[in-house]
């Protein structure tokens, strides 16, 4: 079967920092990819060439079998392709409701009527049901958080990429939202995910791919990467490898 979604010898380069150096990976229908690696090896970077907000130095970026390197940003959200981000940057003057209709409206090509019915359901299977007619301001940051996934969803994605989404959130709120994830992945969403929170990302992944200074340096299942000496040397320095 091919794979949902490719990176093919993908390089970034701004000046004489090379980003990213012939990453290549695939993401198979209904797979959760991890992704890690120290700060600065470049995953940010890589999500952003997949959806468009940089274009690669080199190599090319194929989703369903259809090259969409070089793709406008909204383009290839309405193909399928759906991202948050490290940051949480809501509307912050409407609501939490009118959030996710946007992102409906206008990633998906809904009509209004159509996005507001599927923000709310959206809202509700999220756990933001009782918090929607509040501003983003008024919940708290693990509700954010949420809103961000929210928002992501509203755009119908059959690819999601999660960028630190469980940053800054209690191990609790971390158990919340790795159910949440899996609850995805039951409903036919492939995901890869960008995580700092080393446990969190190697117990829902099915695979694991590590980048060090745009690099891929190791890839495979969880168990295997962790036992990589090159990973080791990445995190910890060459005295535990």
């Amino acid at each position: 079967m091919a794979p949902l979604l490719e990176v093919r010898k993908v390089t970034c380069r701004f000046g004489a920092l090379e980003a990213l150096a012939d990453v290549d990976f695939q993401l198979r229908e209904g797979e959760i990819l991890g992704i890690i690696g120290p700060n600065g090896a470049g995953k940010t970077t890589l999500f952003n060439v997949i959806t468009g907000s940089i274009r690669p130095s080199a190599g090319e970026v194929i989703f369903q079998g259809r090259k969409i390197t070089g793709e406008r940003p909204y383009r290839i959200c309405r193909l399928g392709i759906a991202r948050t981000s490290q940051i949480a940057r809501p509307f912050p003057g409407l609501t939490v409701r009118e959030n996710v209709l946007i992102a409906a409206a206008y990633g998906k090509g809904l009509s209004l009527d159509r996005a507001r019915s599927e923000a709310g359901e959206i809202l509700t299977s999220v756990g933001l049901g009782a918090v929607a007619d509040l501003t983003p301001t008024a919940i708290s940051p693990a509700s954010r958080r949420r809103l961000e996934l929210a928002r992501a969803l509203a755009t119908g994605p059959r690819a999601l990429l999660l960028d630190e989404n469980m940053a800054g959130l209690t191990s609790g709120e971390i158990g919340e939202m790795l159910g949440l994830l899996n609850g995805l992945r039951e409903r036919g969403i492939s995901m890869v995910v960008v995580e700092h929170i080393i446990k969190a990302v190697m117990g829902i992944s099915d695979r694991i791919i590590v980048l060090d200074h745009g690099h891929k340096i190791a890839e495979g299942r969880p168990h295997e990467v962790a036992a990589d000496p090159q990973v080791v040397v990445a995190y910890l320095g060459r005295r535990y490898a």
